[in-house]
């Protein structure tokens, strides 16, 4: 009869052939759990073996309930099941080479937790400054909003600010402020050309040193900008919505007068001028739920992607910093 760690040492050969290495021993320490809780209820190594069985029939178990899962859970849950592998092996790799450690900086968490809103907030504010006309803020504006999205995709590679990658990305990007701070001090004639030209280079340039900072976690950095990309476009839309509910407001406010007393040069029935106003006032209405529900879509969206970015990106250096320390 085996032992408890003959037992274990062949349940993890059968796992390392459908899972990683980090997901096994995720997997065997139940089973070592498994094994004390057995004894301190009294039961030797031989009666807890048989309780469980087979090595390679609990593996079949375990995938036949993950199989079940990803077809309650559709596609996109599958999909996550690869990205966990990519990330998981290459962050992994980098942890044991002792590229990795945890961050605890409390600025690096304000990069990572609100980042991707403040871009979102300070991209729609350089629309609202072109729009008033004050061209020599919407390049620092946007200069500030690329620091502050690519200070956020550094710190989930673990390269906080702190850092001597952190602090490298930081000084570019003040001598890019610097350098618009010239032109605007030389009296450049096309100042807003040239706040979108400078502000545009520094993004590029934060992007391929985050490339390297990165040492190769590729797919962060392109999901990250495409999330950031579709949320700026989805709050476009709120400030749509939030502007035509204003301009409806105003534009109803003007002309109520004047149709009413339109109206009533026709001697026409009371539903005729009644009618427009409620129709009005249940448009403004629709208009705050709508408002009311697409933020919170917004929002939701928005705290569900950073969720899911810590999850794929963070869990590994915590699962091995812990499995270390054990």
């Amino acid at each position: 009869m085996i032992n408890k760690v003959d037992y274990l040492d062949v349940l993890k050969d059968y796992l390392l052939k459908f899972y990683s290495e980090e997901e096994s021993l995720d997997i065997l320490r139940d089973y070592e759990e498994y094994f004390l809780n057995g004894k301190l209820d009294g039961k030797t190594e031989e009666e807890i073996i048989l309780e469980l069985g087979s090595p390679k029939k609990i593996v079949q178990e375990i995938r036949e309930e993950e199989n079940n899962l990803s077809n309650q859970k559709g596609s996109f849950y599958n999909l996550s099941k690869k990205f966990d592998g990519w990330f998981e092996k290459g962050l992994s790799d980098k942890h044991k080479s002792g590229e990795i450690e945890i961050i605890e900086n409390k600025c690096d968490k304000l990069f990572e937790k609100y980042g991707i809103f403040t871009f979102m907030f300070l991209a729609i504010f350089s629309i609202v400054e072109m729009f008033l006309g004050l061209h020599y803020l919407i390049g620092i504006t946007e200069m500030l909003g690329i620091y502050v999205v690519s200070m956020s995709f550094l710190v989930r590679t673990n390269k906080g600010i702190q850092t001597k990658e952190g602090k490298l990305l930081t000084f570019v990007n003040i001598i890019y402020v610097l350098l618009l701070g010239l032109f605007a001090f030389r009296g450049t004639g096309n100042f807003l050309t040239v706040g979108f030209d400078l502000a545009f280079i520094m993004a590029i340039v934060n992007l391929i040193l985050i490339f390297i900072f990165s040492k190769g976690i590729f797919s962060l950095v392109i999901i990250s900008l495409i999330c950031a990309v579709i949320f700026i476009v989805l709050g476009g839309i709120w400030f749509l919505f939030v502007g035509m509910t204003i301009f409806g407001v105003g534009l109803a406010t003007f002309l109520t007068p004047v149709v009413l007393t339109s109206l009533s040069t026709l001697s026409l029935n009371l539903l005729w001028i009644v009618f427009p106003i409620m129709l009005a006032i249940g448009l403004f209405i629709a208009m705050c739920i709508l408002i009311k529900y697409y933020s919170i879509f917004i929002y939701r969206l928005v705290l569900k992607y950073n969720n899911w970015i810590k999850i794929k990106f963070m869990y590994s250096r915590v699962y091995l910093q812990k499995t270390k320390e054990d």
